[in-house]
């Protein structure tokens, strides 16, 4: 199976994180890396990411620092860069992941095409 990069962004979200990773780990192959980024949070999302760094070698961390926030978009753009696989997921702190998510994206192989499916807000 191809690998996949899920990259997940988060400040001061430290609850929903431990949830999305821990979903990750549960219904996808331990292969995949994961990237997250830390956003100058002060809920203790950093020292997390620390420990679970030393006990998961697919597993990908970055840090602002701040006192800024940097954002998702900023941020997504950093652990794109940290990827090494060639299919990059983005992924939310607050989203988890359905059983064998990793091998229901590649049912989809053109998934990467950005497409507008509907308006987000009317007149749009």
């Amino acid at each position: 199976m191809e690998k996949i990069s899920f990259i997940i962004p988060s400040r001061d979200n430290l609850k929903y994180l431990k949830w999305a990773y821990e979903g990750l780990r549960k219904n996808c192959s331990q292969e995949h890396q994961i990237c997250m980024a830390d956003d100058a949070s002060t809920d203790g999302t950093w020292e997390w990411m620390v420990e679970e760094k030393k006990k998961n070698k697919n597993l990908s961390i970055y840090r602002n620092f701040g006192p800024d926030r940097l954002g998702l978009t900023i941020l997504y753009d950093y652990l794109a860069e940290l990827a090494e696989n060639d299919v990059i997921m983005f992924f939310h702190a607050d989203m988890y992941p359905c059983k064998d998510l990793d091998k229901k994206i590649k049912l989809f192989p053109d998934a990467a095409l950005v497409r507008k499916i509907a308006p987000r807000f009317p007149g749009s």
